[in-house]
Parts: C-alpha cells; sequence; structure tokens
C-alpha cells in the first residue's frame, strides 16, 4: 500500500500563536501539530494530499486545484496574514486523480484561478495546516476543494463522499507515489454562548461521539448518533472525515488521537492513522 499516513487536524488559526502561558488548550494543540509535522518529515512522502471545508469550492461537485503552484496566509479576522506558504501542486498526479474519478462518474471537476502558472489563492484551512510543514522541501501537493456547505448534510451526500473517499483510496493504493492525507477539519462550532452560532448544549457530546467514529468507523451507532447531532453541533470537518473513511477502507491502519479540545467556540482535534 502506498499510502503512507493520514492525519486530521484542526485549522484554527490561534494556534499558530499559541504559547505555554495559556490553559485553554491551544498551546497542547499547537505541540501535537509539531509531532504531527516530525511525523510526515519521518516519512518523506512524495505528495501529500489534503482537504479543506474552506477553499475554493464548487456548489455541488468535489474540486481539485488546477495550477502550478499554491499560495496564501491564515488571515482570519484580520489578523495572522504573516503566517504565509508557498507550494508546489503536483499538476501529473492531479490529472491522473481527475480522469480516474470522473472515469467512475463521480462529482468532481478542475479548478483554475487566473492562470496555470499564477498560484491559486490559499486562506486558513489549508494554509494553518501547512505551515507547520514549511521547512520541508522538495514535497508536491494536490489540494481536494469540498462542495460548498450545506445546513443540512444529506444521507446522499454521505454516501457519495465516502464513494469518493474509497475510490481516491483506490487510486493511492495502485500508484507509485507515497502518499500522505491531510484531513483538515474542526469539530462542532457551538461549544460558547458567545461564539457567532450560539451555544450546543451537546456540542461536547458530539465531539467525544466524533473521537470515538474516527478511533473505528465501523460502529453504525455511532455514525448514527453523530448524525442525529449534525445540523445542531455545525462541524466543518464532517465531509473531510467522511472521505478519509472511505481511504482507509478495512485496511489495517494504527489510529490514535493525540488531542482533543476547545480553546474556542470550536473543537479541534489531531488524529494520526499510520500504515503498518
Amino acid at each position: 500500500m502506498v499510502l503512507a499516513a493520514a492525519f486530521i487536524v484542526p485549522h484554527g488559526a490561534l494556534i499558530l500563536d499559541a504559547s505555554p502561558s495559556q490553559s485553554d488548550g491551544r498551546y497542547e494543540v499547537k505541540q501535537a501539530m509539531i509531532q504531527i509535522a516530525n511525523k510526515i518529515t519521518e516519512l518523506n512522502p512524495d505528495v501529500i494530499i489534503i482537504t479543506s471545508p474552506h477553499g475554493i469550492s464548487l456548489a455541488k461537485d468535489f474540486g481539485l486545484y488546477y495550477n502550478e503552484y499554491a499560495s496564501g496566509s491564515a488571515e482570519w479576522n484580520g489578523e495572522y496574514q504573516d503566517y504565509k506558504v508557498h507550494v508546489t501542486i503536483d499538476l501529473d498526479f492531479t490529472k491522473e486523480l481527475l480522469t480516474y474519478l470522473e472515469n467512475y462518474g463521480l462529482p468532481v471537476d478542475r479548478i483554475m484561478a487566473f492562470s496555470r502558472r499564477e498560484p491559486i489563492p490559499l486562506r486558513w484551512g489549508e494554509t494553518v495546516p501547512l505551515w507547520f510543514l514549511r521547512d520541508l522541501s522538495d514535497l508536491r501537493y494536490v489540494f481536494i476543494s469540498q462542495p460548498q456547505k450545506k445546513s443540512q448534510v444529506s444521507k446522499d451526500f454521505i454516501s457519495i463522499t465516502v464513494d469518493f473517499g474509497t475510490h481516491l483510496g483506490k487510486i493511492i493504493s495502485m500508484h507509485k507515489k507515497r502518499i500522505v492525507v491531510i484531513i483538515s477539519a474542526d469539530l462542532a462550532h457551538t461549544h460558547e454562548k458567545s461564539g457567532p452560532y450560539g451555544h450546543y448544549k451537546d456540542a461536547e457530546l458530539f465531539d467525544r461521539l466524533v473521537e470515538k467514529w474516527i478511533i473505528g468507523y465501523n460502529d453504525p451507532t455511532l455514525s448514527s448518533k453523530i448524525y442525529s447531532h449534525l445540523d445542531k453541533a455545525l462541524c466543518c470537518g464532517f465531509t473531510g472525515m467522511l472521505m478519509l473513511q472511505g481511504i482507509l477502507g478495512e485496511d489495517q491502519i494504527r489510529r490514535k488521537v493525540l488531542i482533543r479540545k476547545s480553546p474556542t467556540y470550536y473543537g479541534m482535534m489531531v488524529a494520526s492513522f499510520l500504515v503498518g
């Protein structure tokens, strides 16, 4: 199997400048992200596939960034502009993925900004995870954009997303490249009354259920409970996690949650899925 590892990581910019003096968990999340970056360095992949719910998105389809480069900052609400990344897109592999997925009738299309040689813009959903990998050289990336967020996720969309991930996993397993998958995802966005989405009394319960689910992905009672809370918990990472479920399939994977915290109105989790 050519998949070297997969990771679920948060994209809240507040972890970028977190310090030990902050006791709400953001510094511990930052330290876990450094561990992940060290592990990816050790794995020495040829390409990283990253998907975020906050990229340039199509209305209904998944998208593959089709520029030669990607560049941007973690800017959020007028802050974190100085945290920048500039990376090279593996266009050859991107083309292979697009052709393969299209041939199976999956909802996917290319996304190009400006012209191919111009960098396609990135923001916090991609830049925050990639900033921790900024010292790695010679890495190439594939960016998968998720369809525009819906207030409610249908069961049909869940099935399509897992199927999308399953086919993505198949082409990864057949490829000669050594590949790491990064799922940029946060958890419930309703942990605080002062937050923009208000408070949901079961936000913490929802995050605990997700933590248990991603460790196994094979408990239908858990997935059913998660779905029942989804429209109130408002989890931006659910699509990426469904995709990962399909990618991993039934393979023997060492699964570990390094940390789960809610330092702000949304929850964060760092988890690893190591092959072998």
